[in-house]
């Protein structure tokens, strides 16, 4: 019995190592470009946010904070570009979020795979009618 209780509680004790040896999975991406677009009206023009010197995996993270009000329209469109192994691509990163009162709050994620020495870049078509202003905060990590 007691060969049985310790087979038990060693089998227990690996299971629970095992489950939780990836606990930091989350901590494993580094922050290698972050920008910030204050108090924009309109479009943002082609700016490289960072050029890879070895080819990785990357999560662009978009964060608009708009008032459209008294103006309406559409809100800010955010454009990656980017050059993997076979072609150079582009990218509207879809941003999702809720409004209030005339202001909104939206976010969105992209990954891509960039080959070394080619950027990494954004480019912003903003409100449709001008009048709207935003902010958008832009992250980048090497995943």
């Amino acid at each position: 019995m007691k060969t049985l209780i310790a087979t038990f509680a060693a089998v227990l004790c690996v299971c629970t190592i095992a489950m939780h040896s990836d606990d930091n999975w989350h901590r494993n991406t580094i922050i290698v470009a972050q920008r910030a677009f204050k108090d924009q009206t309109g479009n943002i023009k082609l700016t490289t946010l960072f050029t890879p010197a070895v080819a990785g995996t990357y999560r662009i993270s978009i964060d608009v904070d708009a008032n459209y009000e008294p103006a309406g329209g559409n809100g800010p469109e955010p454009v990656a570009y980017w050059t993997s192994d076979f072609s150079a691509y582009q990218s509207q990163i879809v941003i999702t979020g809720g409004e209030a009162n005339g202001t909104t709050e939206e976010w969105g994620h992209l990954i891509v795979h960039d080959v070394a020495n080619k950027p990494i870049q954004l480019s912003v078509i903003g409100n449709d009618n001008g009048q709207g202003r935003y902010n958008l905060y832009v992250v980048v990590e090497q995943l």
